[in-house]
This record gives structure tokens, C-alpha cells and sequence, in this order.
């Protein structure tokens, strides 16, 4: 016993003195009291089985109400009187045994529920799984399950079991290739408040899976998840999605028919979060109205016990309180959201801009690209869309099984896309993974040659001397913001051993279906993926300075996979194929 329960030498002395009524220790009921007390208290720190639990109980309080009426006694059966405080001993087990089953139920309940989420994403995933992936809420979802869902799970489980072992098993193995807290879940929360920052989506939409443009979601997100995206965005003062997320969470709670989307959260956190959020907006009546359902829930948060003498003192007095430093961060939330919402990315991937700086509209028609001997029998249908600087659009240059082999050949070799800012960096302004098409890459050769003839056709520029085919292809609210192909005067770029990027090629390998567009600011012109298209414009003017005008950003993407191909054109090689000239204008 003393083994199995991890009592020191010197308390099972002490017990087992009092147990077997020797000399120096008092009998007395008052005594087992205190030393039921210390191996309950024992027991329970050591997380002791319950059977052990039950054991214990039923011999102290057997030896308590029964040993301890006197030394002549040595049994039960023989007296109806000494049988009655088995009543309430076994009443007392049962209170317990009870207890311990409902906390195992509501464990069991929760692996229930998780176990059916999954198998559903598994069920509507299977025929169509990237198209599934490309769904924003689907995507935090599963990336959210195995930072927290499957983890979570494999430590609770203390039993000793050979299944519980093949999961950690198969989740350590893994390891390497699933999300991680840090990285991926705070990068998706992260992303789906860029995707309401950028199209205005509310939190209502997206946590019920119906976001317009976009097929219906198979899934919806508990409170529980609209509360880890408000403390997300509570730690990045993002004080107004903070609210407009808490605000969801209490409307789950509230709505009884969705008691099944509440998750692993209470209502104490959705008050303490909205009661705060309410703080900053210096709205005190509503703080203070919230502060209260948390002592409601929990009466002695110390918290808020002092912030209701707080609040209750201005509401009463109903006197001005001058903004602290959080509040004065509050509103500059709201007046940079504000102003970020009439911004230039915005208008652009909302289409609310109209194209600028055209020359000659009577330019911009459809017609075929047939100069190259290559493309006589086969010319590309291309639309110019801006005409200073030019802008093309060559239409399906690619078939569907030249896009799946750059895919295929792209996707072990994917890591994060870095810019050029000085030195090759990570930035988070851009959000996708990115690989260069070496032609030492098993079967690559093949398609390289074949593309690279068909793109010096259309272009009409060298390939000898362009980067390898770059593939990228684009997560949860991929984007990439504002940037130019071309490096400015002394930087990497600009001293490539074969002159700066002259042009760009931009190939779309998938459709998208919403968000991920080109849009080109400057020019107030904004062009959709479809897939087997490519956008085609000059980086250089003939002079060889850079066309500041070319600025331009892939949206983020709302729903769906954007795979893209760029080829970069360099100066060298093509000398005299677009000659230089000495005016700035062209």
C-alpha cells in the first residue's frame, strides 16, 4: 500500500500505528479525521487510480466508523447497528465514483466529438482534396487540429494502451512535416484576419462557413476557436477584430441551437474578453456590465472585483474619464483599419479601381500573337490590357498536363518564398512557398526545353540568358504585397552577372476561386488567375531604368489553391531584340 499510494516511511507509521491501536496513539474519531484528510489530500496529487482511491476510502472510513468503537469488536455481520455507517460510507464512494465518472464522460464527449470532426473532414475531402484545402476555414481547421486537436489528445491519454502508442508514434515520426503552434497556427489566425481586413468579411460569415464568393464550408467554427483568433488578436493589438471575434463567440453561447459549435471554452473567457474590449472603447456602462457576468460565473476574480468599483464609480458619477495609453491604442486601431480600407491594395483586389495612364484606349483589343515560325499554325489569343506601360495577357499557353507536371515536379522542393531586400530574406508580407525549376531535377529538362521554345515565341525575347522557371504556389490568404520585379540601382538585382530583369512572364497554373489577383496600382488595372494564362510586361524602360509604374501585388487568396510560374527576362542576350534607346518614356 504504502509503495503503490508514495506515503513516506514516517505517515504509514503513523497510520498503521492508529490502525492497529497501539499504546502511544490516541483511537479517536477525530484523529482518522486528520489522517483522512492528508491521504485524500496525498491521493489526489499523486493522480492515483481510482480503484487505489476507493480502496483507501473504504478501509480508513471502515477502520474509523467501526475499529475505533472499541477493542472488543471484531466484526460487522454480527451487528445490525455496526452495519449502518457502511450506508454512509458507500454513499459517500458513490458521491465520489460519480464525480470521477462525469469528469470522465465529459473527457470522453470531447474525444467524441473530436474523433467525429475528423472523420467528417475525411469523409468531405476525399474526392476533392486540395479543392477542399483551399477553403479558408477548412485549412485553419485542420492546421488547428494538429497543433492543438491531435497533441492534446496523445497527453491526456495516460491509459496504457498499444493504439495510444501507434499515435504518438505516427505524430512524432511525422513531425517534420506537420504545423507547428508558432508558426502555423499563428500564421493562419493570423491570415484569416488579413482576409477580413482586405475584403471585409465578418467574423460571423467566415465562423459560420458562408462567405459570399465562395462554396458554402462543410464546417463551422466553435467559440472555442473564435476565442483563440481574439486573443490572437488581442496580443497584436488588433482591438477591433479582438471584439468583433469575442462578439462571435457570445453568440454562440447565447443561441441554444448552436450549443454543439461551443468547444473547450467558457463564458467566462468571452466575458472577460468582451468586458475588457469594452474598456477600451471607453464604454464603460458595457464594461462594467460584463465585469459583472464574470462575478457572476466567478465572485471572488479578484480582477474583476477591482475593475467593477472602477467602472461603477464612472457610471455612477457619470463623470469623463481621460483615455489611458490602451485606449488610445484602440483608436488608432479603428482609424488605421479605416484607413487601410480605402487603401490602394484594397480598392484594387475589391476591383474598385479603373485603369489610369492609358494612352490610346483604341490599343487595348484582343488579337492574335503569331510573329514566331513556332506559332503560325498555332498563334496565342492575347489581350492587351494597358497600353503605357504594355501589359499582355497571353491566353492558354499552357495545357492541363504541362501544368500538372510543374506542379508535380514543384512540390517536394517547395520552401518559403523570400524576397530581395538587400540581402535574400523571409518577409511576412509575403505568404507562399517557393521553388526554382533546376534542370538537374529528375524530368525536368524535358518540359524546360519545350516551355522555354514556346515563351521565346510569344515574347520574343532569349531565354539563354532567364532565370529558371520559378514556381509558387500559395497557402491560407496567400498574398504578396506591393514590390517590383526589377532591382534598383546597386542592389542584387540590379548587378546580376546578366543585367537587371528586363521583363516578366507570369504564367497561372490553377484557377482560384476568389482573391489571388494581379493588380498593378499605378495603372489602376487588376487581372484574375486563370489557369493556362499569362501576364507579360516590360520591368525596364529601353534605357534600361526601371518602370516605376510596373508596381504591382497578388491579392490574398480567399478560397482556393494559386499556383503561379514566373520566367524573369535579364538585359544581356537580348540586346538586339529590344534595342536600347536613349528616351525615358519608352
Amino acid at each position: 500500500f504504502q509503495q503503490k499510494v508514495g506515503l513516506d516511511e514516517t505517515r504509514t507509521n503513523v497510520v498503521m500505528r492508529m490502525i492497529f491501536g497501539e499504546d502511544d496513539v490516541e483511537l479517536s474519531p477525530s484523529s482518522f479525521e486528520r489522517e483522512e484528510k492528508k491521504l485524500i489530500r496525498i491521493v489526489k496529487s499523486k493522480k492515483m487510480e481510482m480503484e487505489y482511491l476507493i480502496n483507501l476510502l473504504v478501509f480508513i472510513f471502515t477502520v474509523k466508523n467501526v475499529w475505533c468503537v472499541g477493542e472488543e469488536t471484531s466484526s460487522v455481520y454480527t451487528s445490525i447497528a455496526h452495519m449502518e455507517p457502511l450506508l454512509d460510507i458507500e454513499g459517500r464512494l458513490v458521491k465520489i465514483a460519480r464525480e470521477y465518472l462525469q469528469k470522465e464522460r465529459r473527457r470522453l464527449g470531447e474525444f467524441k466529438q473530436f474523433a467525429k470532426s475528423v472523420e467528417d473532414a475525411m469523409e468531405l475531402s476525399k474526392d476533392e482534396p486540395l479543392k477542399y484545402l483551399g477553403n479558408p476555414i477548412n485549412s485553419y481547421l485542420i492546421i488547428k487540429r494538429f497543433t492543438s486537436g491531435w497533441r492534446e489528445l496523445t497527453s491526456r491519454l495516460e491509459i496504457d494502451d498499444s493504439k495510444v502508442d501507434e499515435m504518438k508514434s505516427i505524430i512524432e515520426s511525422n513531425k517534420y512535416q506537420l504545423p507547428t503552434y508558432e508558426i502555423d497556427l499563428l500564421g493562419a489566425t493570423g491570415s484569416i484576419i488579413r482576409l477580413q481586413d482586405t475584403y471585409e468579411l465578418t467574423a460571423r460569415e467566415i465562423s459560420d462557413g458562408k462567405i459570399k464568393g465562395i462554396s458554402r464550408s462543410a464546417h463551422q467554427m466553435t467559440a472555442e476557436d473564435c476565442i483563440h483568433i481574439a486573443e490572437y488578436a488581442q496580443h497584436h493589438r488588433r482591438y477591433i477584430r479582438m471584439e468583433e471575434w469575442a462578439k462571435e463567440a457570445e453568440r454562440i453561447f447565447d443561441d441554444p441551437s448552436l450549443s454543439h459549435r461551443i468547444g473547450n471554452v467558457s463564458r467566462l473567457a468571452v466575458y472577460e474578453i468582451l468586458g475588457w474590449t469594452a474598456y477600451l472603447s471607453n464604454d464603460l456602462p458595457t464594461a462594467l456590465k460584463y465585469t459583472k457576468l464574470v462575478l457572476e460565473i466567478d465572485p471572488k476574480n479578484a480582477d474583476a472585483l477591482k475593475n467593477e468599483e472602477f467602472y461603477d464609480f464612472y457610471v455612477r458619477e457619470n463623470i469623463e474619464k481621460w483615455l489611458t495609453e490602451e485606449q488610445w491604442d484602440y483608436a488608432e486601431a479603428l482609424k488605421h483599419l479605416k484607413h487601410f480600407r480605402v487603401g490602394t491594395l484594397v480598392q484594387a483586389c475589391t476591383k474598385n479601381n479603373k485603369p489610369v495612364k492609358i494612352k490610346d484606349a483604341s490599343k487595348l483589343v484582343c488579337f492574335l500573337t503569331k510573329d514566331s515560325p513556332l506559332l503560325l499554325l498555332k498563334p496565342i489569343r492575347t489581350t492587351r490590357v494597358h497600353d503605357n506601360p504594355e501589359v499582355l495577357i497571353f491566353h492558354n499557353i499552357l495545357s492541363d498536363k504541362e501544368m500538372t507536371t510543374l506542379k508535380k515536379l514543384a512540390t517536394p522542393y517547395l520552401r518559403q518564398a523570400k524576397v530581395v531586400e538587400g540581402d535574400i530574406t523571409e518577409a511576412n508580407y509575403r505568404i507562399a512557398k517557393t521553388m526554382f525549376l533546376q534542370e538537374n531535377f529528375p524530368g525536368v529538362k524535358k518540359i524546360n526545353t519545350k516551355l522555354n521554345r514556346r515563351f521565346e515565341a510569344m515574347t520574343g525575347l532569349n531565354t539563354d540568358t532567364a532565370e529558371q522557371l520559378q514556381i509558387n504556389n500559395y497557402g491560407l490568404g496567400g498574398q504578396y504585397e506591393f514590390h517590383h520585379d526589377h532591382g534598383e540601382e546597386g542592389s542584387l538585382l540590379a548587378n546580376h552577372p546578366d543585367g537587371n530583369r528586363l521583363a516578366t512572364l507570369l504564367v497561372y497554373l490553377t484557377d482560384v476561386e476568389r482573391g489571388g489577383e494581379t493588380v498593378f496600382t499605378r495603372l489602376g488595372i487588376s487581372v484574375s488567375p486563370n489557369k493556362g494564362d499569362a501576364v507579360f510586361w516590360y520591368n525596364l524602360f529601353r534605357n534600361g531604368q526601371g518602370i516605376d509604374d510596373t508596381l504591382h501585388a497578388s491579392c490574398p487568396v480567399i478560397s482556393g489553391s494559386k499556383w503561379v510560374a514566373n520566367k524573369w527576362f535579364h538585359n544581356f542576350g537580348n540586346e538586339f531584340r529590344r534595342k536600347c534607346l536613349l528616351r525615358e518614356d519608352i
